[in-house]
């Protein structure tokens, strides 16, 4: 690897950093597009940018510079579309050739003080013109998990077979100060149909800042997530950190499955990289053969979980069908969703004696317990879920999770009963699957 420092072309081009670079490709040529950052007072202020005064004398700017890595030139561009304000400490992603997506950051308020946003805009670059949109909150489906601003996070655009360009969000800080630990998706980003899920992952991946995040393709319809470092609260996650060192480096594999969507298969920290095991998941990670005519033949694919299920003589699968697991915990999620306002709704007394019993069962950590709520409780429960990949460990989970409500009683009682009928019935008419669970109290 060699490198080579660039020069600008233009010494009244503004010093600042916080900003945000990537590389783009238009009319055959590479650049490397610029925006935003704070800095010193500019000696130009450009009429197509803004420049906003902070009240510690610094400067906010969503100037934006093309540089052209063939001649080694820089330009600046015009803009057109509704532009991103003044920013800083976002992230940029390219999703294709000329293409690219800025989500969060800081932005600057009237009485000049530093802002929290998470502001999404998509644009793209065609003869020096960069074209901006902005997308409107009311676009975007399953925006309720989008409502809380971060700075300092990162982000990565996945890839997977047959798939639009999604971008993964990982980390970051609030307007507190506090770490955001909420991992958030948003699917469809070339389509304008966009969506957004949140990604159950522990809090020990995702409760970071400064971190550096990428995305590696293993296969079409794999995705291996890798984040390096960060800060956590106020202690670097770096080498010589005791019992942080294993998570100095985290991998997270995401898998795209039949339903549509991508999904948590599992997650290796330093330990792992060293093992047998990260070996083993690598060599696994080539393109999956073409399925085979042989019923007697078990699929290779180590993509999708499968496993075999005998049910009772009341009906559902034969003895000899395969149940995919995934598609199982699939439906599990789709049921709970449609019963989160109907959990929310619970009297707010009984919560304490809920949170108690999940603890005991060991289905939420010692954070929730502390400072609990019903959707923390939902989110800690299907975390720990897609980390199930038998049968029956999901239900024992899901037992697990419905004796918590019915050991405090009363409407809690009443709404496991719901909520376990309905998981019995969904997973029976889609899948032919006789769950094994009881929902006596």
């Amino acid at each position: 690897m060699s490198w080579t420092q660039l020069h600008p072309n233009d010494e009244s081009m503004m010093k600042k950093g916080y900003g945000g670079m990537l590389s783009l490709e238009f009319e055959g040529t590479d650049y490397l597009f610029i925006v935003g950052g704070v800095g010193t007072t500019p000696a130009v202020n450009h009429p197509q940018f803004q420049y906003s005064r902070i009240k510690d004398g610094r400067v906010s700017t969503n100037e934006q510079l093309l540089y052209n890595l063939s001649n080694g030139q820089f330009t600046v561009p015009s803009v057109s579309g509704q532009c991103c304000p003044p920013n800083s400490e976002f992230t940029i992603n390219k999703v294709n050739q000329n293409k690219g997506i800025m989500f969060g950051g800081l932005v600057i308020n009237d009485d000049g003080l530093p802002t929290v946003t998470n502001n999404v805009y998509i644009f793209n670059v065609t003869h020096n013109i960069i074209h901006w949109e902005s997308i409107k909150k009311g676009s975007i489906s399953g925006e309720r998990l989008w409502t809380k601003e971060r700075y300092d996070h990162a982000s990565a655009i996945i890839n997977g077979d047959s798939t639009s360009p999604a971008l993964v969000v990982i980390g970051g800080r609030d307007n507190n100060n506090q770490v955001v630990t909420k991992c958030l998706l948003f699917d469809n980003i070339t389509t304008g149909h966009f969506s957004c899920k949140k990604i159950p992952l522990p809090e020990f991946v995702t409760g970071r800042y400064f971190h550096s995040l990428t995305a590696v393709t293993m296969s079409p319809h794999c995705v291996w997530l890798v984040i390096v470092g960060g800060y956590k609260k106020l202690e670097w996650i770096d080498v010589g950190v005791g019992e942080d060192t294993n998570r100095l480096i985290m991998i997270i594999e995401l898998v795209y499955i039949e339903a549509g969507e991508w999904i948590v298969q599992s997650v290796l920290d330093g330990n792992d990289l060293t093992s047998k095991k990260y070996q083993e998941k690598s060599l696994q990670r080539n393109p999956p053969p073409p399925p085979s005519t042989d019923p007697t033949t078990p699929s290779s694919s180590s993509n999708v979980v499968h496993e075999s299920t005998s049910v009772s003589s009341t009906g559902g699968a034969s003895p000899s069908a395969t149940v995919d697991v995934n598609k199982v915990k699939k439906v599990i999620e789709d049921v709970l969703v449609s019963h989160y306002a109907a959990l929310n709704s619970l009297p707010k007394k009984s919560l304490t004696g809920l949170v108690n019993q999940l603890y005991t069962a060991k289905l939420i950590s010692n954070e929730v317990r502390e400072a609990p709520s019903m959707e923390e409780c939902i989110d800690e429960f299907k975390s720990s879920l897609s980390f199930k990949r038998k049968l029956p460990k999901v239900e024992e989970h899901c037992q697990k999770f419905l004796n918590s409500f019915i050991a405090v009683r009363g409407s809690y009682a009443d709404a496991a009963e719901a909520l376990g009928e309905d998981w019995i019935e969904a997973l029976q008419n889609e899948l032919g699957l006789d769950f094994n669970i009881s929902i006596d109290d």
